[in-house]
């Protein structure tokens, strides 16, 4: 299908519609209950999250969800999920947006989370950063109790350590439990792209222990 004619479906939608959950609810005579079976059987298990459509982050989690051959994945991408830049003022006005609940959603339904951290000058991405103001605003357990993987991974020698860390550090605030941590460091000479494998022995054995 051609991406206009989705768009097109999209916008007569929100044209019609207050929000999603008013269209499920209206045009398709979908309730909670039902939309929780729906999820229960097409949204697989374990929730995968990275920060943006092309980025090194991306293919680590998708190296590391290869490596949890028992579990069903569930790749959730940030950029799949329209935020505005949060703010108190447009919160107050327009209220919290469904991709919001839409995201924590995800989450509850997930059995554990496995996600990766990009790292801007020593700190979060504003993508994920501006995620997770929105998600706290729906519940501020935004990790809602699951077990969480984190990893990081940059060019340089460091790895994203330092984004790893405070992300790790917040997260028993949000009600997440980390069970592993990795940084992966030298991007390049570590991570042989074409087969999705890292070349590092010693490395490929951090993601398969945790």
């Amino acid at each position: 299908m051609r991406p206009e004619y989705i768009a097109a479906c999209f916008e007569e939608i929100r044209s019609r519609y207050r929000s999603k959950q008013h269209f499920f609810e209206t045009a398709l005579d979908l309730d909670e209950a039902k939309l929780a079976q729906l999820r229960e059987r097409y949204l697989d298990q374990a929730g995968i999250c990275c920060n943006a459509r092309k980025s090194i982050n991306k293919q680590l989690v998708r190296f590391a969800a290869s490596k949890l051959t028992k579990a069903e994945i569930d790749y959730v991408e940030i950029s799949r999920f329209y935020l505005p830049l949060y703010s108190v003022d447009l919160k107050e006005e327009y209220g919290i947006p469904d991709s919001s609940y839409a995201f924590i959603k995800r989450i509850k339904l997930a059995d554990a989370i496995l996600i990766s951290f990009a790292e801007h000058n020593g700190n979060f991405t504003v993508a994920f950063k501006n995620l997770f103001e929105w998600l706290s605003r729906v519940d501020i357990n935004v990790y809602q109790g699951k077990q969480i993987i984190m990893l990081s991974i940059s060019p340089g020698a460091r790895g994203g350590q330092t984004v790893l860390k405070l992300a790790e550090k917040a997260a028993p605030f949000f009600d997440g439990k980390v069970v592993g941590a990795i940084s992966i460091p030298d991007f390049h000479e570590n991570f042989y792209m074409d087969n999705n494998l890292l070349t590092d022995a010693t490395l490929t054995e951090k993601p398969e222990d945790v």
